[in-house]
């Protein structure tokens, strides 16, 4: 599922491209330590330094968590070999993520629905039903009139592959992520940290770990680190950071 997170040049929020505001009207989550105006976290006031708040990202991750607990602990119980067991896992195991046609999205949710097909053993009336459910914009456009026939869906998922799962293109896009990160952001390391994450899981959904050696990657974070950590790997031929003495 996407997240609407945007990449804001003017301050820290990532549900807007407004500036920063004051300390007390600006909210971090707890999980991830993004920034968030209150206004846009849809809050009337900032929690409390006891009390846990998770951006709408975190939850859902929490969320997906909680679901493959459940399923896991049904099927440690004997619930699996079950009617009811096997109906609940096939339930949990439905859902897609969402897919416009972003291809940075696209390794994620090729790998969601080979999985998760496979785990579910859903046919192609099944699979088609939930591609159906979650294709919108570009990607629903590309496929649009193979829709039609269950029969379709290996065409459907390989048309797909082909149109926004190249891997240079898929890449070109994360890089583009790393490159739009404010350096002056308060979360700039958290938000480095991230991007780099997601990079590195896409390329290597993708089989394409060569792409970790790309001097533009290198290049764009060295650019984004803050100074003082620049300089701790100044002088070191093998880019490994000076120790105090």
């Amino acid at each position: 599922m996407p997240y609407p997170f945007v990449s804001n040049v003017n301050g820290s929020c990532r549900l807007c491209t407004a500036e920063d505001t004051a300390e007390e009207s600006m909210v971090a989550c707890t999980e991830c330590d993004r920034w968030f105006h209150l206004k846009c976290a849809k809050l009337t006031r900032k929690p409390s330094t006891e009390e846990c708040w998770l951006c709408r990202k975190c939850q859902q991750i929490n969320q997906q968590q909680q679901t493959k607990e459940f399923v896991k602990l049904l099927a440690t119980n004997g619930g699996e070999s079950t009617q009811l067991g096997i109906l609940i896992k096939r339930q949990a195991l439905m859902q897609l993520p969402k897919f416009d046609g972003n291809p940075k999205q696209w390794p994620n949710f090729k790998k969601t629905f080979d999985d998760t097909s496979k785990e579910g053993q859903f046919s192609n009336l099944e699979n088609l039903n939930r591609l159906k459910q979650v294709l919108h914009g570009a990607a629903y456009r590309v496929v649009q009139q193979l829709m039609m026939e269950a029969e379709n869906v290996p065409e459907i998922i390989k048309r797909l592959d082909e149109t926004f799962g190249r891997p240079d293109l898929v890449y070109l896009e994360l890089l583009s992520d790393l490159q739009k990160l404010r350096k002056d952001s308060r979360s700039i390391i958290s938000d480095m940290t991230n991007a780099l994450e997601n990079i590195v899981k896409n390329v290597n959904l993708m089989g394409r770990p060569t792409y970790l050696n790309d001097h533009r990657l290198v290049m764009d974070l060295t650019a984004k680190l803050p100074h003082h950590i620049q300089m701790n790997y100044v002088g070191g031929s093998n880019h490994t950071p000076r120790r105090r003495k």
